[in-house]
């Protein structure tokens, strides 16, 4: 008989084996498979930012203010770390979300640990190379807290339930720290997304269905869970939450539908692109595999069943759906698959089952209808293109952090609105709130979250003078110049705002009596709302000799009808912003910026309240000490006899005055 140590270190084998063996499967299923790099930290989203951006708040606010609390606490602490940092918890928490399922798994069917390493790679393949994991297990961060507490509740409860001779006193503490511990990870698991909240049901379902022993108590907890759950939702609702919203229209992002139709058809979007042939033969085979043990058919159906309800809470959301979510139902979907071999009775047959195990998972990557033949579909082109774009931006944000303060700085070049500056809290966080940002959109990129320091403007709204730096990209995300405006000679400011247009005005000067290029260069000014030079352009075009008569139409009619419908952009900053003033009264400087064709005015505490000071264009102007704590100032664009209302309000500050 082995010592103590011995039998430990012969326990932890096959646990780090399996910790090891999963780090190398995840790497060879991105390097080689999808997305065929491997790049786990590429930021393709706005969400990274955000995540990131939480560290800055504060603990008392995300716990009373904000949905799935748990879920931005844990963004909280993760984002201290960084964007890089973040990103690399996510990665550990979902491959070790992975881990604690295989777990689970031992521990409910009592499985060696050695036969589990014989279907591990199966598994871990099928998990890693569907076509959408690469981007699930790192965007989705609230849905992998949520899956790790969950796991370590029923983990915790099923350890608790079933301790031998709970009488001595050393056993019933452990009970109730693991009791406590279960409980405890259940109300984590609830206020964390709702992803998880029928399988979690089904799971303990299952558990009472199978341990007839302790159904009452599992009952107990399953009612517990759902109590739990209910107290989620209703705290997400009561706070007004977009994610839980009976009261969200129609066409709203979020609008819950509970149609027959809606839910058969959204449902089968999910499980059109997480099922394929030989995948379903699989799971009909580990059924098949457990059939001989009552008990653990009712359980793997169990999990089964639990993968496909993490389908539900997405399939009531038709305006909702991406192809992304359909992997989040996979880890419990399989985990059956850990049991191939276990129950074998002979190694012949063992060996059987784990070849056929083997030929199921190369059908379900590689086959005719597998994850394979799903690499090339736009959608993922589309997201690898995002993500390879998102590296290079969040690479390029270095150049930024030894910027004097203040500094205005204007962001060119990028034609997609998701960008780290939407996430202003990341950007407050990273570079402080005295450095300001414009970023130019083209006119159809309609995400734009405008804040007091970053502002997404239309190209015709720029004034170079108005700016310390200039940072050109490249549409790919790369960084292409970062310079001093002050020092740029004599710059085609139109070419520095919009870089794109360069090479095709260099085209149309080489060719000044050849109408295309000036038509592409129209094109392109009108994309990014360079109106008076869109003009100018199509006019070249037709003295050219311009002969498209339909593209000219559409030309002027963009030119005519666009601006026409436009507010001007506006920008306006207090500086200082925060004061500290022993009477309460401060005074401050204002700076505003507009389009110089652009009559405005500053308004104090509300659109129409009283006026404070009126141009036409930029400007700026200093109070005296009669700025109070809390006073707002409004940016209103008067053109044309437009109305002191929100819908004319270019932008606003407020000034923070202590004593």
């Amino acid at each position: 008989m082995g010592s103590a140590p011995d039998q430990a270190q012969k326990r932890a084998f096959p646990w780090l084996a399996t910790a090891v063996f999963t780090l190398f499967v995840y790497w060879i299923c991105l390097r080689f498979l999808f997305p065929g790099y491997f790049a786990p930290l590429s930021p393709f989203h706005i969400d990274f930012y955000d995540y990131a951006g939480a560290a800055a708040l504060k603990l008392i606010q995300l716990l009373t203010r904000y949905p799935r609390p748990v879920a931005y606490l844990a963004m909280h602490f993760m984002g201290t770390a960084g964007l890089s940092g973040l990103m690399a918890g996510e990665v550990a928490l979902a491959l070790g979300n992975v881990l604690l399922t295989a777990c689970l798994v031992r521990f409910v069917f009592r499985v060696d640990s050695l036969w589990m390493l014989g279907a591990l790679p199966a598994y871990l393949i099928l998990l890693f190379a569907h076509p959408q994991f690469y981007f699930e297990h790192r965007h989705d961060l609230p849905a992998e807290v949520s899956y790790l507490f969950l796991i370590l509740s029923l983990l915790a409860w099923i350890s608790a339930v079933h301790i031998r001779n709970p009488r001595g006193w050393p056993n019933q503490l452990r009970r109730s720290v693991l009791l406590a511990g279960s409980f405890l990870s259940a109300l984590l698991f609830a206020f964390s997304k709702e992803t998880y909240f029928a399988s979690a049901l089904v799971l303990v379902a299952g558990l009472a269905l199978v341990d007839t022993e302790n159904r009452r108590r599992h009952l107990g907890f399953l009612e517990f869970l759902a109590i739990a759950e209910l107290a989620s939702i209703s705290w997400t609702r009561h706070i007004n939450s977009p994610f839980i919203g009976a009261g969200t229209g129609a066409e709203g992002s979020y609008h819950v539908s509970l149609s027959v139709t809606s839910l058969a058809d959204t449902g089968w979007f999910y499980l059109s692109h997480l099922f394929n042939p030989a995948l379903v033969l699989l799971c009909l085979m580990t059924l098949l595999v457990v059939k001989w043990n009552r008990s653990g058919l009712v359980f793997a159906g169990a999990c089964m069943a639990a993968g496909c309800a993490v389908l539900l809470p997405h399939a009531v959301l038709p305006n909702h759906r991406f192809e992304e979510y359909a992997w989040a139902a996979l880890p419990l979907l399989l985990a059956p698959v850990l049991l191939v071999g276990s129950t074998a009775t002979a190694w012949r047959r063992a060996a059987l089952q784990f070849g056929l195990l083997a030929v199921l998972t190369i059908a379900a990557v590689a086959g005719p209808f597998g994850y394979e033949s799903a690499y090339s579909d736009p959608t993922l082109t589309w997201q690898v293109g995002q993500d390879r774009r998102g590296a290079a931006l969040a690479e390029s944000l270095h150049v930024f952090r030894e910027l004097p303060e203040p500094a205005h700085i204007l962001i060119v070049g990028l034609d997609d609105a998701a960008v780290p500056w939407q996430a202003s809290g990341f950007i407050l966080a990273e570079f402080g709130d005295r450095r300001y940002w414009t970023v130019v959109l083209p006119v159809a990129a309609d995400m734009r979250h405008q804040s007091s320091i970053v502002r997404f403007a239309e190209a015709n709204s720029i004034r170079l003078e108005n700016y310390e730096y200039v940072a050109t990209y490249k549409p790919d995300g790369n960084l292409a110049a970062f310079e001093n405006a002050r020092a740029l000679a004599n710059p085609a400011a139109v070419e520095v705002v919009v870089p794109a247009l360069s090479p095709f005005l260099a085209s149309a000067r080489a060719q000044p009596t050849d109408p295309g290029p000036w038509l592409n260069c129209a094109q392109l000014a009108v994309e990014w709302g360079l109106w008076p030079e869109a003009g100018e352009y199509l006019g070249r075009a037709i003295t050219a000799g311009a002969r498209d008569a339909s593209r000219i139409a559409q030309l002027r009619a963009a030119i005519r009808d666009r601006p026409a419908g436009a507010a001007p952009a506006g920008e306006l900053s207090a500086n200082p912003s925060h004061v500290v003033a022993p009477d309460g009264l401060a005074m401050t400087e204002l700076s505003w910026k507009a389009s110089e064709n652009t009559a405005v005015e500053i308004h104090i505490d509300a659109p129409d309240g009283p006026l404070f000071a009126a141009t036409r264009g930029p400007g700026h102007a200093r109070t005296d000490r009669w700025v109070r704590n809390g006073m707002r100032f409004f940016l209103q664009d008067v053109s044309q006899g437009r109305p002191l209302t929100p819908e004319n309000t270019l932008a606003s500050t407020k000034i923070d005055v202590s004593p």
